[in-house]
C-alpha cells in the first residue's frame, strides 16, 4: 500500500501508430495487430482509459496524462544501422519473428530492415519519432 501522500509518476508509450519504430517495422514484416492491445508489452498502457481504470482500482486519484514526443535512438556509433539491427533482433516486434526465420527468408528480412534503418540514419545515429505519456497520480 502506498503512503498517504505518495505520488506516482511513470512514462509509457502511446499508441503503436504514433511510434513508427514499432508500427513501420511491424508493417515491414507483415505482423498482425495484437489481439489484446492491453496485453503485456510496450503498448499495454497506451490507452489512457485503461490506465486510469487500473490506477483508480488501486486507489490512485487525479490521474493525469501529458503527451511527450521524442527521438527514439535505435542505433548509434560507427555503424548505427548494425547497432539498430542488433537491437531490433533482441526486442520489439521483429525479435520473435526473426528468431523463427532461417535461410533466405531471414536474409531477405534482415536486408529489408537494414534498408529501412538506413532511411532513418543521420550521421552516427538511427532515430525514429516516438510518442509517450508521462502519467501522474496521487494517493489517498
Amino acid at each position: 500500500s502506498a503512503a498517504e501522500e505518495a505520488e506516482l509518476v511513470f512514462s509509457c508509450f502511446r499508441s503503436p501508430q504514433e511510434n513508427p519504430w514499432f508500427a513501420d517495422l511491424a508493417k515491414l514484416l507483415q505482423l498482425p495487430p495484437s489481439a489484446d492491445p492491453t496485453a503485456p508489452g510496450p503498448f499495454a498502457f497506451a490507452d489512457p482509459q485503461h490506465v486510469e481504470d487500473l490506477l483508480a482500482g488501486a486507489g490512485w486519484l487525479g490521474v493525469g496524462f501529458e503527451p511527450v514526443d521524442f527521438a527514439y535512438i535505435a542505433g548509434k556509433g560507427d555503424d548505427p544501422v548494425a547497432d539498430a539491427l542488433d537491437l531490433f533482433q533482441r526486442i520489439g516486434p521483429a525479435a520473435q519473428v526473426l528468431r523463427a526465420m532461417e535461410g533466405d527468408d531471414l536474409t531477405l528480412a534482415l536486408a529489408r530492415i537494414s534498408e529501412w534503418l538506413e532511411a532513418h540514419r543521420s550521421g552516427d545515429l538511427v532515430a525514429f519519432p516516438a510518442a509517450a505519456w508521462i502519467v501522474t497520480a496521487g494517493h489517498g
